[in-house]
């Protein structure tokens, strides 16, 4: 079973901080990313990339998170 790492997105998040970081944990095939904003709706970085969630944060099963990635804004 794959380890899920969980990335919370916001209106304004620092794309940068998590660029490096996200294809190293993607490319590994034990984990698995899940992108979360406040209510599941795209959110726009400082950098201006728009970005789809997968989920919203009530979607969030705190027993399934294994790390945690808060990236600055």
């Amino acid at each position: 079973m794959k380890k899920k790492v969980f990335i919370f997105l916001f209106n304004g998040f620092s794309d940068w901080e998590i660029s490096y970081l996200t294809p190293e944990i993607n490319k590994s095939e034990k984990f698995e990313i899940v992108y979360f904003s406040k209510d599941g709706n795209a959110v726009v970085s400082m950098g201006g990339m728009r970005v789809t969630p997968d989920i919203s944060f009530p979607e969030v099963n705190i027993d399934d998170i294994d790390l945690l990635i808060l990236p600055g804004g």
